[in-house]
């Protein structure tokens, strides 16, 4: 479960950031991972990757369309800025959020998630929405086929499957980021700059409270290339 707010001090528009994983070099990739990926374009259409590059692989969606979970506050109303952690689930809500004209999406006065995945399905909704510094954003990327545990990231599939990811990432960090889409100026690299980043490493020879040999270490904000002036 990755929970996380915050805001964005300048604006960018809802269909260029980006949230997902990036790799340092290429993945060991397992027999039927086509299978895997059909799912997982099924979980979110709007997934664009490139998980077979000989570099670096990376999968990516729009923040605002692949999170389970996106609560939407307006800083200018400081009443309504919930404490963080939250002392309940955090509740979809996206009633606030307001196109460029100043008028608020019907579709997205319902509080469902399922409401606004479908409004951000496409490119041209999530092109109207800016997202800036009046715009508190609380997101809670907890899917029930991913599981976080002391030894790494499991995948669990429909059928009682379960597959261990970090055998496939061959022990490199996986990395959790925010990004803007890579524009002409990025060149080879498969993203923008980094708002903030999550890494995930296997640490060879450490025990943890379980008795086991490896560990999992998680860092917020490591090999992030963000400023001061773009995220608080």
């Amino acid at each position: 479960m990755l929970k996380k707010p915050g805001r964005f001090l300048q604006s960018h528009s809802a269909n260029d950031v980006l949230f997902g994983n990036v790799f340092d070099r290429a993945l060991n990739i397992p027999w039927g991972f086509s299978t895997i990926l059909n799912f997982m374009r099924y979980l979110d259409p709007t997934l664009e990757q490139d998980l077979s590059s000989k570099t670096r692989p990376w999968a990516l969606s729009p923040l605002v369309s692949t999170t389970p979970h996106f609560c939407h506050t307006r800083t200018d109303e400081l009443h309504k800025v919930p404490p963080f952690p939250p002392l309940t689930p955090l509740e979809d809500d996206t009633g606030e959020l307001k196109l460029e004209d100043g008028q608020k999406p019907a579709e997205l006065s319902e509080k469902s998630a399922t409401a606004r995945r479908a409004f951000f399905k496409e490119a041209e909704s999530r092109n109207k929405i800016m997202f800036g510094s009046e715009d508190l954003i609380t997101t809670d990327f907890c899917y029930n086929y991913l599981s976080f545990n002391p030894t790494g990231v499991a995948l669990q599939l429909p059928g009682g499957f379960s597959l261990d990811m970090m055998k496939y990432w061959d022990g490199q960090p996986v990395y959790f980021v925010c990004c803007e889409r890579k524009t002409a100026k990025d060149r080879d690299q498969p993203i923008g700059r980094i708002f903030w980043c999550v890494a995930i490493q296997i640490l060879d020879g450490e025990a943890d409270e379980c008795g086991e040999t490896d560990s999992t270490k998680s860092d917020q904000g490591e090999n992030s290339n963000a400023t001061a002036d773009d995220v608080d």
